[in-house]
């Protein structure tokens, strides 16, 4: 090993050999309490270093010109410290075994730095000013911590900034810093135990990509102005990632797969940073697989999507997008659990769609849309289990659909509840409460417009339906209503105050009651009741009325 080691070491010292004019300083040193220290001025210089054994340290300082450096140190209580000052600046360490250290500052010009670390106390810290930085910094087990900066100076920017980094076991911490106006990229990468990762990247063509794979990950990024990316993948154990960004061409795809997963996107909202909210082009995915997830994005606005995909286990989601041409998506999937989503846009082409799918669970699910071309889904599909869902959409071309559905060898839908209220414009409402459903309830309002309505609380499948309740209010416009309920302890009511006014409503068998009132302009009721208590109570008060009523017994 120790042969393979020297080999390597004598091969990077080699590369770093070609003929310079004035400094150059070529160093090496054996065994026992190593210690170096190199200062060069100006001109073309170099330094090369090897240090093999024992108490290592070095210290290199290069002033101006053709910068370059390189040293190795193989065992023990190594430390480093290169600093750089002007113009050519490269620099390469790498370090392989016990208290690791390594300070490397580099300033201006086109800056650039390897760091290596191996075994042990491992730490590193790099600092790079102005024009082309570049970092790679890799260390591979034992107390990692490393910050790279990449930066804003007192009197410069931070220019070509890329960072790749990676640390791969044991007590990991990593927090990259790329600041103001720079080509940023990152990526970085933790492997495994005490994972943490902070990348703030500030401004320019902002890109990121974070993967931690295990142990306690947690992930924090910043994105500030322009064209801002970001991918974060996180495998196992005690999963966090958040994101906070500000404004311009945002994209993000978070995935996190196993155990404590959360994940929060922002856009800034509560931040406030720099000012009011932003956030431009939008889109944000998360992909949760399995446990205890969670997800809550806020967008502010313009062109914003949301997709979110939870598989399994404690889901929950929160989506809220403050303006401009929303759609959100939220996809509880297939072996769900206990579902939970929120969806809240606030004005301009909102679209949201909830399904909490196929075995799905203790489903909940609440949409409120506040303007313009809204449209809203709820499906809490096969087996669906506790469901209850809320749709209000206060205003221009309302759609709203929910369905709770169930069954798949005759197994239910269950605690059902739903309601939509939608204010005005052209709306249309459905909610159907789908195969052998139970404790049913419905309501829909409709207070004006080009209103529609339509309440069917099914079962059946060789029956169950229970204890349905229906209600449908339309105040005013084209109105036409309709409430069907299969079996059981029926009720309904369908009020339908002024314009074009049409009801219709069905009940089936028991306990059947029915009221309907339509007030005024073009009306018409059928009310047709079935087997057990029939009850109906009707009015009509003004223009074409007609009424028919059937019930039997």
């Amino acid at each position: 090993m120790k042969k393979l080691v020297l080999s390597a070491a004598v091969a990077f010292l080699a590369t770093s050999t070609a003929m310079a004019q004035d400094n150059r300083d070529v160093s090496a040193q054996s065994g026992n309490d190593n210690t170096a220290t190199t200062t060069q001025d100006g001109d073309s210089n170099e330094n090369y270093l090897l240090q093999w054994g024992d108490e290592n340290t070095s210290t290199v300082s290069q002033t101006g010109d053709e910068n370059l450096s390189t040293s190795a140190q193989f065992g023990t209580n190594n430390t480093g410290t290169i600093t750089q000052e002007g113009t050519e600046n490269t620099s390469a360490l790498l370090q392989m075994g016990a208290n690791n250290t390594a300070d490397i500052n580099q300033k201006d010009k086109t800056n650039s730095s390897v760091v290596t670390q191996d075994g042990t106390g491992n730490i590193a810290d790099v600092d790079q000013w102005g024009e082309g930085n570049t970092s790679v910094l890799s260390q591979e087990g034992n107390r990692n911590n490393a910050t790279i900066s990449q930066t804003t100076g007192t009197t410069r920017v931070s220019d070509f900034n890329t960072s790749i980094a990676e640390q791969i076991g044991d007590d990991n911490t990593l927090v990259v810093s790329q600041l103001n106006n720079g080509n940023n990229t990152s990526t970085s990468l933790q492997d495994g135990n005490d994972n943490y990762a902070k990348v703030t990247l500030n401004g320019v063509d902002n890109k990121t990509n974070v993967t931690q794979e295990g142990d306690h990950n947690t992930v924090e990024t910043f994105q500030n102005y322009r064209s801002n990316e970001l991918t974060i993948t996180q495998e196992g154990n005690n999963n966090t990632a958040t994101e906070f960004t500000i404004g311009n061409y945002n994209e993000s795809f978070v995935s996190q797969d196993g155990d404590r997963n959360t994940s929060v996107i922002e856009r800034n909202e509560n931040r406030q940073w720099g000012g009011a909210p932003q956030s431009h082009n939008g889109k944000a995915f998360v992909d949760q697989t399995g446990d205890d997830n969670t997800s809550m994005i806020t967008q502010v606005g313009n062109r914003n999507i949301i997709d979110i995909d939870q598989i399994g286990d404690d889901n929950h989601s929160d989506v809220n997008q403050a303006g401009d041409d929303n759609t959100a998506d939220v996809n509880q999937t297939f072996l769900a659990n206990n579902n939970n989503a929120d969806i809240d846009q606030i004005e301009n082409l909102n679209t949201a769609t909830v399904n909490q799918t196929l075995r799905s669970a203790w489903n909940t699910a609440t949409i409120a849309q506040d303007g313009m071309e809204n449209t809203a889904t709820v499906n809490q599909s096969l087996n669906s289990n506790d469901n209850n869902a809320e749709i209000a959409q206060l205003g221009n071309s309302n759609e709203a659909t929910v369905n709770q559905i169930g069954t798949l060898l005759f197994l239910s839908s269950e605690n059902n509840d739903a309601m939509i209220v939608q204010s005005g414009d052209s709306n249309e409402a459905t909610t159907n409460q789908s195969f052998r459903s139970s404790d049913n309830e419905a309501f829909i309002g409709q207070f004006g417009n080009d209103n529609e309505a339509t309440i069917t609380q099914n079962g059946s499948l060789f029956a169950a339906n229970h204890s349905n309740e229906g209600t449908i209010f339309q105040f005013g416009n084209e109105n036409l209503g309709t409430i069907t309920q299969t079996g059981s302890s029926h009720e309904s009511l369908l009020v339908q105050l002024n314009n074009e006014n049409t009801a219709n409503i069905m009940q089936s068998g028991t306990n059947n009651a029915a009221m309907n009132l339509q007030w005024g302009d073009m009306n018409t009721a059928t009310v047709t009741q079935s087997g057990a208590d029939q009850f109906h109570f009707g009015s009509q008060v003004g223009n074409g009325n007609t009424l028919t009523v059937t019930q039997s017994n």
